[in-house]
C-alpha cells in the first residue's frame, strides 16, 4: 500500500500480508487498490483486474551452486504447472529463474556458439582461401576475449548485474 505523508514522503508497505480468507477482505484490499491509481492500480494490478504482478524475495545469499539453481528453478516450475490453466498464466522471472534457464539450455548455448565459431572459420577460409587468413583473425579475436575477459575479472565486473561498478 502506498501512503503520503503529512511531509510529502512516499510510503510503501507490503498491500497484503496474508491471503483474504472472506469475501470482506477481497474487497477491502481491491478498494485499497483502486484508491491509488499511479502506484498499484494500472502499474501493479492491470485497469481490467484480470492481472496482477506478484513479487517474491529469495534469499539469494544461499544460491550458491549449480545443484541449488537446479532445485529452485525445478521447484518454482513445478509451482507454475500446478497453479496455472488455461484462465491463469504465470510469467515467472528474476535471478535464479533466469539462472535456472540458463542451466537447462547451457548445452544447446554451447552447441551455439561452437557452430558459430565453425560458421565463422568457414566464411574466412571461403573468403581468404588461406589458412592464414583465418588463423591471424581468430588468434586476435581470442586473445582479446581472454584479455577483456580476465580484465573484467580482475577489476571485479560482473556481467550478471549492471549495478555492480
Amino acid at each position: 500500500m502506498v501512503t503520503i505523508e503529512p511531509d510529502g514522503a512516499i510510503v510503501s508497505d507490503i498491500l497484503i500480508k496474508k491471503p483474504p480468507k472472506t469475501q470482506e477482505e477481497a474487497d477491502r484490499i481491491r478498494d485499497v487498490v483502486r484508491q491509488n491509481p499511479p502506484y498499484i492500480y494500472g502499474r501493479l494490478v492491470s485497469r481490467d483486474e484480470k492481472g496482477a504482478f506478484i513479487m517474491a524475495n529469495f534469499n539469494a545469499d544461499r544460491l550458491t551452486s549449480r545443484e541449488i539453481y537446479q532445485a529452485v528453478f525445478q521447484h518454482v516450475q513445478r509451482i507454475k504447472a500446478v497453479e496455472e490453466d488455461e484462465r491463469h498464466a504465470i510469467h515467472i522471472s528474476g535471478m535464479p529463474i533466469h539462472t535456472g534457464w540458463i542451466i537447462k539450455h547451457a548445452f544447446e548455448i554451447g552447441l551455439f556458439v561452437l557452430l558459430t565459431v565453425l560458421a565463422t572459420f568457414g566464411l574466412l577460409f571461403a573468403y581468404f582461401r588461406r589458412l592464414h587468413g583465418v588463423v591471424i583473425p581468430f588468434t586476435a579475436g581470442m586473445v582479446t576475449a581472454i584479455w577483456g575477459l580476465g580484465f573484467t575479472g580482475w577489476t571485479g565486473i560482473t556481467f550478471e548485474s549492471a549495478g555492480a561498478w
